[in-house]
């Protein structure tokens, strides 16, 4: 094992370089924290993506339920004013015409 300041070797067993001074970290330590930065970047792209989709999913869905909503406000309406055209503009069996 070398030093990653100067380069000296190292027993396996040091804590410290006898030439720098420097402090030895465990090499499988090194590696794991090099493997961490690794796998942070692409996990937060992934996160992204998938919050990025669910936002796009509930807009479609809501804009979706508001064209429902607005069709059958509309079918609603025409069936309110089918009622009232029949009801009160029909000049045959309106109330005001009966034969008593």
């Amino acid at each position: 094992m070398y030093c990653n300041k100067c380069g000296n070797e190292l027993d396996d067993k040091s804590e410290f370089c006898s030439k720098c001074g420097t402090k030895i970290g465990n090499v499988n330590e090194q590696n794991v924290s090099k493997n961490k930065k690794h796998f942070v970047i692409p996990l937060c792209i992934i996160v992204a993506i998938v919050i990025g989709i669910c936002v796009f999913i509930s807009i479609s869905f809501t804009n979706y339920k508001n064209e429902k909503q607005e069709e059958a406000n509309r079918k609603t309406k025409e069936e309110i004013q089918g009622i009232y055209d029949s009801t009160f503009k029909n000049p045959k069996g309106s109330l005001g015409e009966q034969d008593f």
